[in-house]
């Protein structure tokens, strides 16, 4: 199946109201368009995105309020893409509604005409999901995901259908699920039995909950990681200029460093005893040891059924201890039904182990504690006060965001480590189904799975599962290993031509690219191979679809950026569209030119609203551009033009 992106046209979006058409000369299957920084190249990107995958449900309100546009104010815009499947044209309209915070689709086929919905052809379905539409239109900056968290291996397994295997053992638990359910429960009583099965669904629910969590902070981590790099070595090169007062910074900032332990180990220690409401107070620790006994009176949670209700309205005291009035009784009847839900049961035995596990302990003294977190509080504001003091000398707006920057970055980082950390703990034997922790999780669901299985009598058949679980496993990381291995060995074939000068190879991929004898490499090493990875992964022979890229070469070297464009035009079999900057030219379009026999599009696009750009449109009229055909934007297809365009906008 053979996909090329003909053109695309926005009306009513932040991004000028323009069409842009990638088959004016036919039979080329590279497209460069040129933006300045600002223009809309990663919105672009996103726009493409959405009208290959149905986002419409899970496309956040935040990203589409960026698609408004503050000037116009228009309610509603549109984003229709031009495409040729299989030498049939299709029209991909994505419309948004900017007032709902909505988008939806309209597609127009040979077959069918116009009709509501992205309706892709079946046999593309086949291949595209989320994840194939975030590579086949990727930002070249994010290339760093692919090796320092699970990006690579998650790409190779979404884009290679390993899933399945996931999705056959979905089936076989559902299936031991039913006869589960079906089977008659001897050894214990129903009603312990379905507890069991609310246990092992709550179960379930808070992995798959870690699991998204993880995925999204896992990005995240790494996108704030870099910034700060960034951002610390700025800081470094202007504090190196100011070296006067250098070392009173390093000084002022190791104190600030300790003052920030201290305060996190005072805050750590007062929150782990406020977790314990029955030490806190001797009064609390009191009527909770109480309502412990009550509950135990009363066989709760062991008890929830009829009985229970009919003993309660009978009982001359409360749960609480409080005596029973008649129109306490006459309220327990009208909501007997509500008084303890399906998971209320959990929380009890969980509230009652945790009373009895600390009803011998001392009760704390907090105002100790709280004095001691006000003491190094104010510690750790007497040092800030003497770094913002010196920072103040420098008389550096720069460096002052910088600081600012940073200081935002750094709880935040400080938080999602705590995530992972609570994410990765091992198990212990007071776990419950509320634990942050994955390993906790799983060893519960193993724990809850047995209890099940010999409640039903179904052991025989868990084990069977069991085993056919373990041989698709097996089979998934049997092929896993095989295009892995295949990968690498196509990777490193191109390496020591992408990279004549390095001698760096990939090792392996496991969650994520691994490099043979060292931990990283230099930005523009990373970018090569990332390329390379992306170049192989995406040259399918069942599928011919676009590679679209932005910022393809910004963070490259000379010869980085002549080996990768010699890849594209002589590897590539896909259509390839790139948007560059005007610096991304020279050593990268040049050379596509050179060895794609001048087959390319050379497209400058630029937005003409705003006050700067003036300067831009005069140089397109000196240059024989037509300025007049879009209201807010200029888009030109001419070669010269597009070698003497220069953008007073820099990224």
């Amino acid at each position: 199946m053979e996909v090329k992106i003909l053109g695309w046209e926005t009306k009513g979006l932040k991004i000028p109201d323009w069409e842009i058409n990638l088959d004016k000369s036919q039979g080329k299957k590279i497209s460069i368009i040129m933006m300045p920084s600002g223009t809309g190249k990663t919105t672009t990107l996103n726009l493409l995105r959405y009208s290959f995958f149905d986002y419409s449900k899970i496309i956040p309100k935040k990203d589409i309020e960026k698609l408004f546009n503050p000037e116009t104010k228009n309610q509603n815009g549109e984003f229709n893409l031009f495409l040729l499947i299989n030498n049939e044209k299709y029209k991909i309209s994505t419309k948004f509604n900017f007032k709902e915070k909505n988008i939806s689709y309209v597609t127009t086929d040979p077959v069918e005409g116009t009709k509501d919905g992205l309706n892709l052809p079946e046999e593309l379905k086949k291949y595209i999901d989320r994840e194939y539409i975030e590579k086949t239109f990727f930002d070249l900056e994010l290339v760093n995901l692919l090796f320092e968290s699970s990006e690579a291996i998650n790409s190779i397994t979404k884009l290679y259908k390993l899933y399945y295997f996931d999705s056959i053992n979905k089936h076989l638990e559902s299936y031991l699920d039913q006869k589960q359910a079906e089977s008659s429960v001897g050894k214990i009583s129903k009603k312990k039995f379905n507890e069991l099965l609310l246990k092992k669904e709550k179960l379930i629910k808070q992995k798959k909950l870690l699991t998204e969590k993880f995925n999204e902070n896992e990005k995240k981590f790494l996108s704030l990681k870099n910034e700060k790099q960034k951002l610390e070595k700025q800081k470094k090169e202007i504090e190196q200029s100011k070296s006067t007062i250098k070392k009173q910074i390093e000084d002022t900032r190791n104190k600030i460093s300790l003052a920030k332990n201290n305060l996190q180990e005072s805050f750590k220690d007062f929150y782990k005893k406020l977790k314990n409401p029955i030490l806190i107070n001797s009064k609390i620790k009191d009527q909770l040891i109480n309502f412990e006994k009550n509950l135990n009176e009363l066989q709760i949670p062991e008890s929830v059924g009829k009985e229970f209700f009919d003993d309660l309205v009978k009982s001359q005291k409360c749960l609480c201890g409080h005596d029973m009035t008649d129109e306490m009784r006459k309220q327990i009847e009208i909501n007997k039904n509500n008084i303890l839900s399906n998971d209320t049961w959990l929380i009890l035995s969980v509230l009652k182990a945790k009373i009895n596990h600390n009803a011998e302990d001392s009760v704390y003294n907090m105002e100790e504690s709280l004095s001691l977190i006000a003491k190094r509080k104010r510690d750790l504001s007497i040092e800030e006060r003497k770094e913002k003091e010196i920072v103040d000398e420098i008389d550096d707006e720069k460096y002052k965001n910088i600081l600012t920057r940073i200081n935002k970055i750094e709880p935040d980082l400080e938080n999602l480590e705590k995530f992972f950390k609570d994410y990765n703990e091992a198990p212990s034997v007071n776990d419950t189904p509320d634990s942050l922790s994955i390993k906790k999780i799983d060893n519960l669901l193993e724990i809850t799975q047995k209890e099940i299985d010999e409640a039903t009598e179904t052991k025989d058949t868990s084990e069977k599962i069991k085993t056919i679980k373990l041989i698709l496993d097996n089979a998934k990381e049997k092929s896993l290993k095989f295009i892995i291995d295949d990968l690498i060995k196509k990777i490193n074939k191109e390496i020591p031509r992408v990279m004549p000068l390095e001698k760096i190879l990939v090792k392996d991929i496991k969650d994520r690219i691994i490099l043979e004898g060292q931990e990283s490499a230099a930005q523009g090493q990373l970018a090569r191979i990332g390329y390379l990875f992306l170049i192989t992964l995406l040259n399918r022979p069942n599928l011919n679809f676009p590679f679209v890229v932005d910022s393809p070469v910004t963070a490259m070297d000379d010869i980085s950026r002549k080996q990768i464009a010699i890849t594209i035009a002589k590897e590539l079999n896909n259509q390839y569209c790139a948007f560059v900057l005007p610096t991304e030219r020279p050593e990268f379009v040049d050379v596509l030119e050179e060895y794609s026999d001048g087959k390319i599009n050379h497209i400058v696009a630029f937005n003409t609203s705003d006050s700067d750009s003036q300067i831009l449109v005069e140089h397109a009229k000196k240059n024989g551009i037509n300025t007049d055909q879009f209201k807010n934007g200029i888009v030109a297809y001419d070669k010269k033009y597009f070698w003497n365009f220069k953008g007073n906008l820099e990224e």
